[in-house]
């Protein structure tokens, strides 16, 4: 059986969203095979640097696998940057994204490596940050093509990790999981059936690590 940890923020730890509902991780228990155990340590509200605790309490309890949810809090810190009141000229506006886009890397990149460095590292999974439903088409278009830039420093993080002999890096494109205003109970917050699909899409990417037997489960590498 794989043991698999979930960290990150509250794209999985959505409980207090749904209210009745089922939560991200409600759903993981639901849908999952026997073949796989979920773990949950993703906390609403978490950014990029809470992962390394996260990460220190799935090694002790022994996951095999973990999947990373997490930069979308980072990203608010950046809504200033969707104001027209923050750009005094078009050339200091894209110097300042730039800086911001790439610190942000930066950061995500140290955690990954900080996990992937570790003696018998788990099979590591990130996701990238969904499209936020603002109910106006500008801003929700404008926010689109900012989070655009900051996901593309995730998939980088991922490939230049497996370029320098660490372990391959899974992706899960959230943003073609919830896209709808249906998958989220406010503008940013997953709703039940945005949860679902999330969830569902976590356990098709671990699933594809197991090679089942007719006796066992064998970790594929």
């Amino acid at each position: 059986m794989l043991r698999l940890g979930l960290l990150g923020d509250s794209t999985i730890d959505n409980k207090r969203y749904v209210g009745s509902g089922r939560d991200v991780t409600d759903w993981m228990f639901k849908l999952q095979p026997n073949s796989i155990q979920t773990f949950q340590f993703a906390k609403d509200g978490a950014t990029i640097g809470d992962i390394y605790e996260q990460f220190e309490l799935a090694l002790a309890t022994r996951v095999d696998a973990i999947v990373i949810s997490v930069g979308g809090n980072d990203l608010l810190r950046h809504a200033d940057l969707l104001s027209d009141v923050h750009i005094p000229s078009t050339t200091l506006y894209l110097a300042d994204l730039e800086h911001r886009v790439r610190r942000f890397g930066e950061e995500y990149r140290q955690m990954l490596e900080h996990i992937l460095n570790r003696p018998n590292a788990p099979i590591v999974a990130v996701c990238s940050i969904y499209n936020p439903m603002f109910r106006v088409a500008s801003e929700r278009a404008s926010a689109q093509t900012l989070i655009r830039l900051f996901n593309d420093e995730i998939v980088q993080v991922g490939c230049t990790a497996e370029a320098k002999g660490l372990e391959p890096v899974d992706l899960i494109d959230l943003r073609t999981v919830c896209y709808k205003d249906k998958h989220f109970v406010n503008e940013i917050e997953p709703s039940e059936r945005g949860g679902k699909k999330i969830a569902k899409a976590i356990l098709g990417t671990i699933s594809q690590h197991l090679l089942i037997g007719e006796d066992d489960v064998v970790l594929n590498y």
